[in-house]
Formats: C-alpha cells, structure tokens, sequence
C-alpha cells in the first residue's frame, strides 16, 4: 500500500521558472488547494500555486534497477 501526499508550491506569475517556493504537504487534494488559494489572497495574487501528487517511499522500479546493476559494474 502506498500513500499519496500532495505538495503545494508557490511560483511567482512574472518569475515561474526562477521564484518559488515550498508551500506544505497535505494529505488530500482539496486541503492543498485550499492552502494555495489562502497563500495566493495572502500574497495579494501576485502568485499562483501548483499542487503535486506524490507517493511516499516510493522509487521508480526502473531507476533503482539501473541504480543497482551500476554498483555491480565498478
């Protein structure tokens, strides 16, 4: 079983690429929307959020078989 937590990030609407910043991690879509929405009227909508779904502890089966056969050829 996995659990899905979903980040929230803040990025600057004339800076996107270069200025943003880690909001939180929620454990549900709706309470990370409503933290981007609370930090955006804060911030006098200057910036939009982004949320993430993620799975905890969860590495891509592909990169860690690569990871491992690559400490096996040194």
């Amino acid at each position: 079983m996995t659990t899905e937590i979903y980040i929230v990030e803040m990025l600057r609407l004339s800076e996107a690429d270069s200025h943003y910043y880690f909001l939180g991690a929620y454990s549900n879509q709706e309470s990370a929307e409503l933290a981007g929405e609370v930090e955006k009227a804060w911030l006098a909508l200057s910036y939009q959020y982004r949320v993430r779904k993620v799975e905890l502890d969860v590495i891509d089966p592909e990169k860690l078989d690569f990871y491992n056969q690559s400490k096996n050829i040194t």
